[in-house]
């Protein structure tokens, strides 16, 4: 093309989606692997496990707010397979308030198809350090609990030091 050609906005957006997806392949192994199977993402999905002995509820629920009593990740792909989803963004599952283990389990043993977004305490002391802990063991995301005061987090210390972490 010569410098005195213009190029379309459609032509400069089929170049520059072409390279952005190229950089993707390069950089993710999942997609590289297969590109046309891992072209549908699910991103906000909870799961959970009718074991209730080894990974106990918050207290603030009961299995009888498990409805459905589960929802794991086994039962998850028969609904994703027939509809080409192969990545997941896992959001923890309220059950479970700030007890990752099973979503953190979910991730471990299915590498690759998992992400997570964790649900942190604003107000807990160790906030930061926390949202370090959950990075380190594969979290991408972290989503915050209210405590029914979402006013007050614009002028909390704690938010503060948050949002200068993350």
């Amino acid at each position: 093309m010569s410098s005195n050609q213009r190029v379309s906005r459609r032509e400069f957006a089929a170049v520059a989606t072409a390279a952005g997806a190229a950089s993707l392949l390069m950089r993710d192994p999942v997609l590289a692997a297969s590109p046309a199977a891992a072209r549908n993402i699910d991103a906000h999905v909870h799961v959970w496990t009718p074991d209730t002995t080894k990974f106990p509820l918050s207290s603030e629920f009961s299995v009888a707010d498990m409805q459905p009593t589960s929802f794991t990740p086994e039962q998850l792909f028969g609904h994703c397979k027939p509809q080409a989803v192969s990545r997941i963004v896992l959001i923890q599952m309220s059950f479970y308030e700030y007890d990752h283990s099973y979503m953190l389990k979910a991730m471990q043993e299915h590498p690759g198809v998992f992400s997570g977004v964790a649900l942190i305490d604003y107000q807990a002391s160790e906030v930061v350090d926390r949202m370090h802990e959950l990075e380190s063991q594969g979290m991408r995301g972290f989503r915050l609990h209210s405590h029914g005061d979402a006013e007050q987090w614009v002028s909390s210390a704690s938010m503060a030091k948050l949002w200068r972490a993350a």
